[in-house]
């Protein structure tokens, strides 16, 4: 992701240095997304519909998602917000 700061989708963990930080099942998934389309806007709705396939989900979760997941992040720029599309991971 950064300098000192790893992903590892298959134990759906992020080190930074040498401290292991867990994410919950849809963060990883969240966090695979991002990571697949680095450098490019994902849109809100590809999100919902990748993280929760075939659940409703109310407005406001994907953010909600987001809020939880740069609160473990021991840098909260990571995921960049564009208004009124979706999220993007910067490379």
């Amino acid at each position: 992701l950064r300098e000192n700061l790893y992903y590892y989708p298959h134990q759906a963990i992020i080190k930074h240095h040498e401290k292991s930080i867990s994410l919950s099942a849809h963060e990883s998934c969240f966090m695979n997304m991002l990571c697949k389309n680095r450098g490019h806007i994902v849109n809100s709705r590809l999100i919902e519909e990748y993280v929760w396939p075939m659940e409703y989900v109310s407005d406001g979760t994907v953010a909600a998602l987001v809020y939880r997941l740069r609160k473990k992040l021991p840098e909260e720029d990571i995921i960049r917000t564009v208004i009124g599309i979706g999220y993007c991971l910067d490379e």
